[in-house]
């Protein structure tokens, strides 16, 4: 509630995962909200790629397995270095339009190891850096860009649509 009433915020959340053993940032930046029509957010984000992604932690997930689309195709608590911008509309009959727009360095599209990874295990860039290298670094000069857009008709209620458009390659391959 302190949020909505903020026009800057930072927010930070970092995980202990596996009994301690893994630490990771999985959302650290700074949003203006210039109104909320209007907010420009940039940092280690959690781009809007399926409204699973954006609350996957989230109290409002009736479940505790993530849906198959999220298994399989759409990859989940999926974050990245990026600056982005995103509103919400008030429509008439309490109907609402929201939508996020974000570009990011975009995924990786093998693992550690060097292997190809199916779409959904892919690795945003911000995953933990090898030795030698710099976490949230772009593996290509190449951006991506994240969309979604949603409309609720009814509280509680939401259509929405997501967009990924970038390479997943290294720079040395064409």
């Amino acid at each position: 509630m302190l949020a909505e009433k903020q026009n800057i915020v930072f927010n930070s959340e970092i995980e202990y995962e596996f009994g301690s053993r893994e630490i990771d940032v999985e959302q650290a930046y700074v949003e203006w909200k210039v109104r909320p029509e209007f907010a420009v957010r940039g940092g280690i984000i959690v781009p809007a790629l399926g409204r699973f992604n954006t609350f996957h932690d989230s109290y409002l997930n009736l479940t505790t397995v993530r849906p198959l689309v999220n298994q399989f195709i759409v990859p989940s608590a999926y974050r990245d270095a990026g600056l982005g911008v995103r509103g919400r509309f008030r429509l008439p009959r309490k109907m609402k339009l929201s939508y996020e727009l974000d570009l990011v360095n975009g995924m990786q599209g093998t693992n550690a190891d060097d292997e190809p990874t199916p779409f959904s295990r892919l690795l945003g860039q911000s995953s933990a850096a090898e030795p030698g290298s710099i976490a949230f670094q772009d593996t290509n000069r190449n951006k991506a860009v994240v969309a979604r857009l949603g409309l609720s008709p009814l509280k509680g209620f939401e259509f929405g649509t997501s967009l990924y458009n970038g390479r997943f390659n290294k720079s040395t391959e064409a």
